[in-house]
């Protein structure tokens, strides 16, 4: 299996979501941030440290999870 790996340079708020250690942790921000980016980044990272473990993304409309995922 071939590894991609990418470097995405983050701005402060983004990398204090990614960071954040709070229970339920939040970004807000403006359309076209980066807010769906860096969550699926986030559940990546803690599916990596929780194994056996479940996420769901859910969207109002299909294509807005298309086009977010």
């Amino acid at each position: 299996m071939e590894i991609i790996q990418r470097n995405v340079e983050s701005k402060q708020f983004q990398w204090d979501f990614y960071t954040a250690l709070n229970r339920f942790p939040s970004s807000i921000a403006g359309w076209g941030t980066g807010k769906t980016m860096w969550a699926l980044m986030k559940g990546d990272l803690l599916s990596r440290f929780y194994r056996g473990n479940l996420g769901v993304i859910i969207r109002s409309k299909f294509t807005d999870l298309r086009d977010s995922t």
